[in-house]
C-alpha cells in the first residue's frame, strides 16, 4: 500500500501541474499541447523546466532563461494534486479500487473547474464532458453508488439548478447562476448519487454563505456584486465523494439511539 500511495503522489503532482498549466493555457486560448513557452521572454522551455514541482522547487521559483518569477500555481496546484490522489486511494482503494482512482480523477477536474471559474467566472465544457465520462464509466465498476441513484442525483442536480436558473430569470429578471453551475450540477449528481449531491450541495451553500459574507464585509460590497458559485460548489462536491458516507452513518446512529 504504501508504494501504491508514493505512485499515487506522484501522479498526483504530475496531475496538478496539468491544472495548473490548463489555469493558464485555456483562459488565455493557447493550444493544450503547444510547446511551453516563457511569459515574459518566449523562450521555448526545456524538459528540465517543466519537471512538475521539482522544477519550482530546484529553480528557487525563478525561469532560469530570464530569470522571471515562476506562478505559485507551479508550487501549490502539484501539492494540492498529490494530496487528492492520495486521499482518494488512501480511502477507497481497499473496497472499491477502480473507483479510487475515478474519485481521484474527478476531484482534480474540480479543482481546475474551481480555480478557473474563481479567476474569470468561467466553466470550461471540456471539464464538464470529462465529469461526465468519468460518472459513465463510474456506472460499470463497484462504488458505494447504484446506478438508479446517479439518475436520480442527475435528475435532482441539474433539475433543480435548471429551475432556480429560470426561476431568478424570471424574479430577478438577470441570471442568479450560469448554465455552467447547471451543468456542473449535473455531471456531479451523476457521479455523486442522489445523496451525495444532496449532502455537496448543502456544503457548498454552507461555505459559501459564511465565506461570502466575510468577503463582502471586508470589501464593503453591496448586494448587486456577485461572485462565482462554481469554486463553492466544486469543493461542497469534492467533499461530499469522501464524506457521504461517513455523514449517513453518523446521522443514522444519532437517529438510532
Amino acid at each position: 500500500m504504501t508504494v501504491l500511495i508514493i505512485i499515487c503522489a506522484v501522479l498526483g503532482i504530475i496531475c496538478g501541474e496539468l491544472v495548473a498549466s490548463a489555469y493558464y493555457r485555456i483562459p488565455a486560448g493557447i493550444k493544450t499541447f503547444s510547446a511551453p513557452k516563457c511569459k515574459k521572454c518566449g523562450k521555448k522551455l526545456s524538459a528540465a523546466d517543466c519537471i512538475p514541482l521539482f522544477s519550482y522547487i530546484f529553480s528557487g521559483g525563478k525561469m532560469r532563461c530570464c530569470g522571471e518569477r515562476m506562478s505559485k500555481t507551479r508550487l501549490y496546484f502539484p501539492l494540492v494534486g498529490a494530496l487528492i490522489w492520495t486521499v482518494s486511494v488512501a480511502v477507497f482503494y481497499g473496497e472499491y479500487p477502480v473507483y479510487s482512482f475515478l474519485c481521484a480523477i474527478a476531484v482534480t477536474m474540480l479543482f481546475a473547474v474551481a480555480a478557473i471559474d474563481f479567476s474569470h467566472q468561467w466553466i470550461p465544457d471540456r471539464f464538464q464532458i470529462g465529469l461526465l465520462a468519468v460518472s459513465i464509466i463510474a456506472c460499470f465498476v463497484k462504488s458505494p453508488q447504484t446506478l438508479t441513484e446517479r439518475l436520480i442525483g442527475a435528475g435532482a442536480g441539474g433539475g433543480f439548478f435548471l429551475a432556480t436558473y429560470f426561476i431568478s430569470l424570471w424574479m430577478l429578471k438577470r441570471e442568479g447562476l450560469g448554465m455552467g453551475d447547471v451543468k456542473l450540477a449535473f455531471v456531479c449528481g451523476a457521479f455523486l448519487g442522489w445523496k451525495g449531491i444532496l449532502i455537496g450541495l448543502i456544503l457548498a451553500s454552507v461555505s459559501a454563505s459564511i465565506i461570502l459574507i466575510v468577503l463582502r464585509r471586508k470589501n464593503g460590497d453591496g448586494k448587486e456584486t456577485e461572485y462565482p458559485f462554481a469554486p463553492f460548489l466544486s469543493v461542497g462536491f469534492s467533499l461530499a465523494i469522501f464524506l457521504t458516507e461517513p455523514i449517513l452513518s453518523l446521522y443514522s446512529s444519532i437517529i438510532n439511539h
